[in-house]
């Protein structure tokens, strides 16, 4: 991160903005940081159960995503697992298109 005074370029490293700030400040930056993060990579979804932060690895070729909360959800429509069953007839089912947006 850059420097936040006027005409300095240094840049600040993560442990000397810990360092600098207070902690409840820090713990936003760093998920804030991180929710960029996984907003920007289309491997990445979030875990959909409530109260769940947890961010899931998948891709077409891996769908079946298991959280450390206990949810199974598709990669593909976000809907719970659907073991042989397609997104589209899940999604009817459901009476929705996905839980990922």
């Amino acid at each position: 991160m850059k420097c936040p005074f006027e005409k300095c370029n240094q840049l600040v490293d993560e442990s000397k903005m810990k360092d600098l700030i207070p902690n409840d400040l820090f713990e936003k930056y760093t998920k804030f940081k991180r929710n960029a993060l996984v907003d920007r990579d289309p491997n990445l979804k979030w875990c959909p159960a409530v109260g769940c932060e947890e961010a899931l690895s998948g891709s077409k070729q891996n769908p079946k995503l298991v959280c450390n909360c206990g949810q199974i959800v598709c990669f593909l429509c976000g809907n719970p697992w659907h073991e042989n069953q397609t997104c589209e007839e899940v999604s009817k089912f459901f009476n929705r298109k996905t839980y990922f947006l």
